[in-house]
């Protein structure tokens, strides 16, 4: 059974989004309330690490989408690459 779950970031970006899926997706316009997406940033201003979301007050833009548990590992290896590091 399909889930709902929030995209944010790159993966709003639907192309990349049904890329890493490996499908077509459907999804629509969305917004987190009570959130923020932060990436922390070295003494230079280099992110140090990928975008998450903390409280927060503005809200998060994003996508929402219909995903099958089956596609979830699918995420995870995309979201993989920002913990590999050179």
């Amino acid at each position: 059974m399909a889930e709902l779950h929030f995209f944010f970031g790159t993966l709003c970006h639907l192309p990349l989004l049904e890329r890493v899926l490996g499908r077509p997706v459907e999804a629509r316009a969305a917004h987190l309330p009570g959130h923020e997406a932060r990436v922390a940033l070295d003494a230079r201003g280099e992110e140090l690490s990928f975008p998450m979301l903390v409280p927060g007050r503005a809200g998060v833009p994003g996508l929402v989408a219909e995903i099958a548990p089956a596609e979830v590992p699918r995420l995870d290896f995309y979201e993989a690459g920002y913990h590999a590091g050179p």
